[in-house]
C-alpha cells in the first residue's frame, strides 16, 4: 500500500511539472508565435546570423538588401514565417537606416474602435507607433535579432497655431518621414511603391483600396508616413502610383499599408565614438580623389539636396564652384541656392537691435546638426573645415552699421565684396529670373541686408524678408 501510495506521489509530482512546462509553452507561443492568422511568425525559423550580417553591413550601399526577421507573407501558415527582407536606405558610421522592401500589412494609424473623431495626426500618441514598438518588434524578431536594432531618437513634424513644430519619440522600429522618403528613396533605386505581399492579398484584398498598375512591378498599394497631413487629422503617405510623398494625407483612421524602418547597429563602437567626435568615418578613397584632382574654378557635386521639390525625383547632387585654394583646402561656393528663407527671423513686430550675420538666424540653422546632417554624407562632412569668417570687408558700404563680430562656421554665405572679387563679371553673379541670394553685409538701414538680384545686381531687403541661400565652405584637400 506505501509504495502505492508513493508511485502514486511521484505521478501527481511528474504530471504537475508537465503541467508548468506546458503552461510556459502555451506563454511562449501567446507571445511569440501565433497560428499566423495576424501576420505574426509561426512554428519554427531559422534565426539571422547578427554575426555574419554585421559583417555584410559594414561595406553595404543604399540599395543593398538583407533578411532580419519573419513574418507571415505567403498566407500559408503551415510552413511558418518567411524572411523579412530589408532595402538600406542609408549608410552611416557603425549603422544603417533600413526600410521593409515590401508592405507587410493594412493598419489604422489610429483605431477607429477608440474616439478618432476629433483625433489629431501625432503619430507619438498614434496605435501604429504602439503595433510597431511592441506587437511587430517582439514578435518578427528573436532576441538575439532584436539585439542589432537601435532604439532612435525620431524626430517627426506637426502643425500647431499655425506654426511648423516638432516632436522627438525614441523608437525601434518606426515609419519614415516625408522628408526621409524624398531624401532615400525617391531616386535612388530604391522601390517606392509599395507592394503588398500574398498574405495581404488573401487577407485583406477585398478591403484595401483599388491597388494601381505599376509597369515593370506589380499592383502597388499606398502606405503610411509619420508626419502630419494638411488636415490636422490626417497623416501623410505614399500613394499606390509611388510618385512622391502625398502630403495632403490620409484619414487617420482608415488604413494604409505598413513599411517599418528601423536603424540597424552593426559596429556599436565605431557608431559611438563616431557620435562622441573620437573617430572619422572610413575614407571615401573616389571622393578623396575627386577633391584631391580639383583646380579653381571646376565644379563638382558634394552633398544631397532638393533641388526642384516640386518635381517628382527626390534629392539632386549638390553641385559647388572652386574659388581658390592653398596648400591643404579648398574655398567653395555652392553654384545653385537652396531654399528660400528669411535673413532674421524675428519675435513680434518690435524691429530688433541687432541683425548682422553673427546673430542671424540663417546662420544658425545652416550650421545646425540638421542641415550639415541633411546635406552631406558622413564622408562629406569629415572634409568640412571650420572657417573664421569676417564681415568687416562690408562695413564702408553700410555706412556705419555694425557688420557684427567674427564667427566660426561651417557653412556661411558669401558678403559683397567677395562677390565682387569673384564674379567681377556682373552677369555671371546672379542666378537668372528672379533667383535672389543673401549676402552677410548690412545694408545702411536696420533691418536692411544686401542680396544679389538674379541678373547679378545688388539690392536690398528687411532681413524678414525670403530669399535664397547660396553656401560657401572651405573642405579639406
Amino acid at each position: 500500500m506505501m509504495k502505492l501510495l508513493k508511485i502514486t506521489s511521484l505521478i501527481l509530482v511528474i504530471a504537475a511539472v508537465i503541467s508548468v512546462f506546458a503552461g510556459c509553452g502555451a506563454f511562449i507561443r501567446k507571445n511569440n508565435r501565433t497560428d499566423g492568422s495576424d501576420g505574426r511568425p509561426t512554428g519554427k525559423r531559422a534565426e539571422a546570423d547578427t554575426v555574419r550580417l554585421s559583417s555584410a553591413l559594414e561595406g553595404a550601399k543604399p540599395g543593398d538588401k538583407f533578411d532580419l526577421g519573419a513574418w507571415e507573407q505567403d498566407g500559408s501558415a503551415k510552413n511558418g514565417a518567411e524572411g523579412i527582407s530589408w532595402t538600406v536606405l542609408y549608410q552611416g558610421v557603425g549603422k544603417a537606416l533600413v526600410l521593409a522592401e515590401n508592405v507587410l500589412e493594412y493598419v489604422y494609424f489610429k483605431n477607429p474602435d477608440k474616439d478618432v473623431k476629433f483625433a489629431r495626426c501625432l503619430y507619438r500618441d498614434s496605435d501604429i507607433r504602439a503595433y510597431l514598438n511592441s506587437d511587430f518588434y517582439t514578435n518578427a524578431f528573436t532576441e538575439n535579432e532584436r539585439s542589432v536594432i537601435l532604439k532612435s531618437s525620431i524626430k517627426t513634424n506637426y502643425v500647431e497655431d499655425y506654426q511648423n513644430k516638432t516632436y522627438v519619440t525614441e523608437d525601434r522600429v518606426f515609419l519614415l518621414s516625408v522628408d526621409e522618403v524624398s531624401r532615400y528613396v525617391i531616386g535612388d533605386g530604391t522601390r517606392l511603391h509599395g507592394i503588398p505581399t500574398d498574405y495581404l492579398n488573401s487577407r485583406y484584398g477585398k478591403y484595401m483600396s483599388p491597388l494601381q498598375d505599376v509597369p515593370g512591378i506589380e499592383k502597388a498599394m499606398s502606405w503610411w508616413l509619420r508626419d502630419m497631413g494638411s488636415d490636422s487629422g490626417s497623416a501623410a503617405y505614399v500613394a499606390g502610383f509611388g510618385k512622391k510623398p502625398d502630403t495632403i494625407g490620409w484619414d487617420i483612421d482608415s488604413r494604409a499599408g505598413l513599411r517599418p524602418a528601423m536603424w540597424i547597429v552593426y559596429n556599436e563602437t565605431d557608431m559611438k565614438a563616431y557620435e562622441n567626435g573620437q573617430i572619422e568615418p572610413k575614407p571615401d578613397r573616389e571622393l578623396d580623389g575627386k577633391i584631391a584632382s580639383l583646380q579653381v574654378r571646376d565644379r563638382f557635386a558634394f552633398g544631397r539636396y532638393d533641388l526642384d521639390p516640386y518635381e517628382l525625383n527626390g534629392y539632386e547632387d549638390f553641385e559647388w564652384l572652386v574659388l581658390g585654394e592653398d596648400d591643404s583646402s579648398l574655398l567653395i561656393m555652392s553654384v545653385g541656392r537652396t531654399e528660400q528663407m528669411p535673413f532674421f527671423e524675428r519675435s513680434g513686430d518690435a524691429v530688433p537691435e541687432k541683425v548682422n550675420w553673427a546673430v542671424s538666424t540663417l546662420r544658425a540653422y545652416i550650421n545646425s546638426a540638421d542641415f550639415i546632417n541633411g546635406l552631406f554624407s558622413p564622408q562629406e562632412k569629415a572634409k568640412l573645415l571650420l572657417t573664421h569668417v569676417t564681415t568687416d570687408e562690408s562695413a564702408s558700404l553700410s555706412y556705419g552699421r555694425d557688420p557684427g563680430g567674427d564667427t566660426d562656421d561651417f557653412l556661411f554665405i558669401p558678403e559683397r565684396a567677395e562677390i565682387e572679387r569673384y564674379f567681377p563679371d556682373e552677369a555671371a553673379r546672379g542666378l537668372g529670373g528672379t533667383a535672389t541670394y543673401w549676402l552677410r553685409s548690412p545694408e545702411g538701414s536696420l533691418p536692411y541686408m544686401y542680396y544679389v538680384y538674379g541678373d547679378g545686381r545688388f539690392g536690398s531687403n528687411e532681413a524678414y524678408a525670403y530669399s535664397g541661400v547660396r553656401l560657401m565652405a572651405r573642405i579639406k584637400k
